[in-house]
């Protein structure tokens, strides 16, 4: 068996510095112990992707925003990590990806124009892998906003870090704060 060991950040984290910003954080899933100590408006477990998903609707189209009309959301999908990658079950993890394909036109919908949804992994879990660890290939990074369209260069490329995706997201905000890492921001906006 593995153990997972939490400790609370060296620093503040990307969650800590939007909530001292005034924008309201909201975590779906298991993430409120893995930003443990950020100001968090409000967290909402979920057993499954659906009810994840469902939650994550709800927010986009209800949740309390700041004056500059502000949010972010952070959520988890379960079922990927620990019932089908974790347990190494390949076709259920297909039909959590391909569950997922079919709910995301649903949260396009409920997206504004500004909004921004990013699709990432924090660790690889191939499905196909021996054991029950966490595995090392690359993981995904999609952007989705109504503002982009893309030309030839939207591609993010393969990111040095998984920080790139906070500095990103702090430039987004406008936060002047800084993670060690390369911002594609600005490749963003190029897009716009």
């Amino acid at each position: 068996p593995t153990a997972m060991f939490h400790s609370p950040p060296r620093s503040p984290t990307l969650a800590t510095h939007l909530a001292d910003a005034g924008i309201p954080v909201y975590t779906i899933g298991k993430l409120s112990e893995m930003i443990e100590g950020a100001a968090i408006t409000d967290t909402k477990e979920v057993k499954n992707n659906a009810e994840c998903l469902e939650a994550l609707g709800a927010l986009i189209r209800e949740g309390q925003m700041n004056r500059l009309k502000q949010s972010f959301i952070i959520a988890t999908l379960p079922d990927l990590d620990s019932l089908f990658g974790h347990n190494r079950d390949a076709l259920g993890y297909i039909d959590a990806l391909e569950t997922l394909d079919q709910y995301l036109p649903r949260l396009f919908r409920a997206m504004e124009n500004e909004d921004m949804l990013y699709i990432v992994s924090d660790h690889g879990n191939d499905p196909t892998a021996e054991g029950t660890s966490h595995t090392r290939e690359y993981v995904p990074l999609l952007v989705y906003s109504r503002m982009f369209r893309p030309r030839r260069q939207a591609n993010l490329g393969i990111r040095a870090t998984l920080a790139d995706v906070a500095e990103t997201i702090a430039d987004s905000y406008d936060l002047n704060v800084r993670f060690a890492a390369a911002s594609f921001w600005e490749h963003m906006i190029s897009q716009l």
